[in-house]
């Protein structure tokens, strides 16, 4: 659900928050907020300014602490892509068209295709290592 969901008298008795998001008017009903732990090294969504002004509020972080689930998650897109898996949703409807359509002929492997990967945080790195294993060229 989205932050805006979240009723007045929730954020008013909070004082943990875990999250990457976190607006000035958030953190104006939230008075008894002492801890913010941002679940990535991202802290460019958080309300800094206000936070630091507030003073009493703990940020913590984990950084890249998802590395291999953001691999994953980067590779099964690069996966849906490769095997036209957004396509194939609507395929049950024409079972007959099936055999004869045209995204059997345009999928393609990931073996020696180039994967062009840019920063090489423990993420990035995760995502090479997951691309390698699959036969693709890593630059």
């Amino acid at each position: 659900f989205a932050l805006s969901d979240i009723p007045d008298e929730i954020w008013r008795t909070a004082e943990i928050f875990l999250g990457e998001r976190l607006t000035e008017e958030n953190l104006n009903h939230a008075a008894d907020l002492r801890w913010i732990h941002v679940p990535s090294s991202h802290l460019e969504r958080l309300c800094l300014k206000s936070l630091e002004a507030r003073g009493n509020i703990l940020i913590s972080t984990t950084p890249e602490g998802n590395a291999v689930q953001v691999g994953e998650f980067v590779i099964a897109n690069v996966l849906a892509f490769s095997k036209n898996l957004f396509h194939w949703k609507a395929a049950d409807q024409f079972p007959p068209l099936l055999w004869d359509c045209k995204w059997r002929n345009s999928m393609w492997s990931l073996k020696d295709k180039i994967f062009l990967q840019i920063g090489l945080s423990q993420a990035g790195l995760e995502i090479t290592r997951q691309a390698k294993h699959l036969g693709m060229k890593v630059w």
